[in-house]
Parts: structure tokens; C-alpha cells; sequence
């Protein structure tokens, strides 16, 4: 593993280009650009979560979390969750949503500990 910094030129400058500078004269277009990043980021993003959905996600046990999610009792809601996230973060960043949602919206502290355990 190396420096964060280091990796973070490496990345720059496989996204910008190497030893080019971008020089915008205005805010709309840095605007503009990211923009278009964000776009390209979130393809890219749905894009890995079809591919993980089409594999792992059509196992018997993923199926069976993701039928608990949407019918199970608040614990068993919460533990679906939690396992998916466990198996994927990325892929699961909705999972992440929907039980930070569940967590945060229950009015008993049990649920929450129930979460983070």
C-alpha cells in the first residue's frame, strides 16, 4: 500500500491526462465537467451493481435477503441488510440507505443496537 497523495496523482493523471492542466475561464464550465464526471460515475456505478445482481445476486441466499428485506420483522430487516452490505458495500450502497433509514427512523434503542452489533 503507498501514500494516499501518491495514489491520488496516479489517479489524476489518468483522468485528467498526464502533465496536462485543465483551464477553464469560468465556474459553468468546471461546472460542466463535473457534471459530465458525475454522469460517468454514476453509469459506472450502476453498471457494477447489474453486473453483481446478475452473478452473486441470483443465488438462493441472496434471493431469500432480499425477500426478507421487503417482508421480514424489523430484526430480520435489519439483519438482511446488514449481510448484504457485509458481502458487497458497493454493490449494496441501497442496503446502506434503506438501514441507516430503518435505524434512524425507529423510536426504541434496541433496533439501533441490533444494527451496529
Amino acid at each position: 500500500m503507498s501514500v494516499w497523495y501518491k495514489d491520488a496523482a496516479l489517479l489524476e493523471e489518468k483522468v485528467i491526462g498526464d502533465n496536462k492542466r485543465i483551464k477553464f475561464k469560468s465556474v459553468d464550465e468546471w461546472k460542466g465537467l463535473v457534471e459530465e464526471k458525475k454522469n460517468v460515475g454514476e453509469r459506472l456505478m450502476a453498471q457494477y451493481v447489474r453486473e453483481y445482481e446478475t452473478s452473486r445476486g441470483q443465488s438462493g441466499d441472496i434471493k431469500m435477503l432480499i425477500a426478507t428485506q421487503r417482508a421480514g420483522t424489523a430484526a430480520d430487516k435489519v439483519a438482511a441488510f446488514t449481510v448484504l452490505v457485509g458481502d458487497n458495500p458497493v454493490a449494496n450502497l441501497r442496503s446502506i440507505d434503506m438501514l441507516l433509514a430503518n435505524t434512524t427512523s425507529m423510536n426504541t434503542g434496541i433496533y439501533q443496537f441490533v444494527a451496529y452489533t
